[in-house]
């Protein structure tokens, strides 16, 4: 080939192999508007199969992160238990039906008390508990549609208001702190070509009580809404495959990293997004090993930013770092 040649040539040649570099290179993904979003791989750390008393942990399904006293709260429905553990995985206590509660579906902290969402057939409720663990009251809801029949599932206290979800309800109550219905964020997505509600088992809010991501299992979404009730967005898509969730069952806000994490429990994955909705990549896969899953239930991100997972069908904790390639 001619010098002449060369020349009319290089331009092409030169764009050609920054295509092929850009294809090549696993480290670095390129965001909207030109961004570079850095690359993130998953490490267990820790894997955790017993309680404060030594004994086998027993189908852990819920998990909530107490950012006050650094403390994480593990629900086993197995044996109606929630075990308290340090940050550095230590089991320092634990209660169960002795304190006068069954049949919990979730727990979260606030006013320096403890509120446990109550499932069962004498009413629906939270019930509170001080800081000795002792019960000290119970929160009935009214003033909705099928209150009577109200069981709640999650239930969050933020600036004197329960964000709550649950059967007989329309996406997230919002009600005093006496239980008394105020207003409700219901996201509304199309589905088979029909504009209906969203069912929301749980939810996720940002430390600084800016928003809240609504999780539907049913959907495979995300909705996202200000802590007033405008939706902001929403993403995540019902499936199968890799970058898609079958099972959601779990949201966690990694606010150190802007990403949030999302447990799938048919899939035995965790699906890890930007806080804007762009899928990431995803880890775990069925299997007994350490980093593997079976049937995984719930997720919280600690306050050193480690993700605790509830693989519950092989009844432990796992905890991951979450670290940048």
């Amino acid at each position: 080939m001619s010098h002449a040649s060369l020349r009319h040539c290089l331009p092409t040649i030169l764009l050609q192999t920054y295509a092929l570099l850009l294809c090549l290179s696993p480290f670095v993904t390129t965001a909207a508007g030109g961004e570079h979003t850095p690359s993130y791989e998953a490490r267990c750390l820790q894997v955790i199969t017993t309680d404060d008393r030594g004994s086998s942990l027993s189908y852990p399904s819920r998990l909530y992160y107490d950012r006050h006293e650094d403390e994480i709260y593990a629900l086993c429905e197995g044996g109606s238990k929630i075990i308290i553990y340090t940050s550095d995985f230590f089991p320092v206590a634990s209660i169960g039906s002795g304190r006068g509660f069954t049949h919990a579906k979730s727990c979260s902290t606030a006013n320096n008390q403890l509120y446990l969402c109550i499932s069962d057939d004498t009413g629906g409720h939270l019930q509170i508990l001080d800081r000795a663990l002792l019960p000290s009251g119970k929160i009935f809801f009214s003033g909705f549609k099928n209150a009577d029949a109200f069981q709640p599932f999650r239930a969050e206290i933020i600036d004197n208001h329960i964000y709550v979800t649950g059967n007989g309800g329309d996406g997230v109550l919002i009600a005093d702190l006496e239980g008394r219905w105020q207003q409700a964020m219901v996201p509304l997505t199309m589905h088979l070509g029909i504009r209906e509600k969203a069912p929301i088992e749980t939810f996720a809010i940002d430390a600084p009580g800016n928003r809240i991501y609504l999780l539907s299992e049913e959907m495979g979404k995300i909705f996202v809404f200000s802590l007033s009730g405008r939706f902001l967005y929403d993403f995540g898509e019902k499936g199968g495959s890799s970058g898609k969730l079958s099972r959601p069952r779990g949201i966690a806000l990694d606010q150190q990293r802007n990403l949030v994490y999302i447990v799938d429990y048919m899939r035995h994955s965790i699906s890890v997004y930007s806080d804007k909705g762009d899928y990431l990549f995803e880890f775990g896969g069925k299997g007994y090993s350490r980093g593997w899953l079976a049937h995984p239930s719930d997720l919280c991100v600690d306050g050193q930013g480690r993700l605790w997972v509830a693989d519950t069908f092989n009844q432990r904790l796992q905890v991951f770092s979450i670290v940048e390639k």
